[in-house]
């Protein structure tokens, strides 16, 4: 974990080649992962990535990654952490994805590469609101343009 958040890659090769569990978490719930993001080093985060860690890995709070490099407003850090699949759309306790952090973020870049990976902008969070709904009460403009297009998200991607 310390390797990863102060970004030393070289370390990080070798404990990685040790076989220890990437996935592995602190008293707080965070992965090396997490503090690889949530200190912004890029090139740790897609090193741990090879070796399997998890995008969906939750902190107690129950934020991914992929959530937290969002709200952190980290765009390459979403870029390579976006490549996951399965994480842009796995919501939190509320029911929010990374999508609805976007909005909240107010960062079109980020929306766009969201949405680029697959994000569905018709799922529902824990208050039965979509993300175009969440945008309007956000009065977001740019955001209620991109997502009302949207009409079904079987061919995102």
């Amino acid at each position: 974990m310390l390797a990863a958040a102060r970004g030393h890659t070289e370390i990080l090769k070798e404990i990685l080649n040790l076989k220890v569990d990437v996935n592995e978490s602190d008293a707080e719930g965070d992965t090396a992962l997490h503090y690889a993001v949530s200190t912004n080093q890029v090139e740790s985060a897609k090193l741990l990535m090879e070796a399997g860690a998890r995008v969906k890995s939750r902190r107690a709070d129950g934020i991914t990654s992929l959530m937290q490099a969002v709200q952190f407003g980290r765009f390459e850090m979403v870029k390579v952490l976006s490549e996951d699949f399965e994480a842009i759309n796995d919501p939190a306790q509320d029911g929010w994805t990374a999508l609805y952090f976007a909005i909240r973020r107010n960062d079109l870049r980020i929306l766009n590469q969201i949405l680029q990976s697959g994000a569905c902008p018709l799922v529902f969070d824990s208050f039965r609101q979509t993300p175009l709904e969440f945008a309007k009460e956000v009065k977001w403009v740019q955001a209620q343009r991109l997502l009302s297009r949207v009409q079904s998200c079987k061919d995102l991607r």
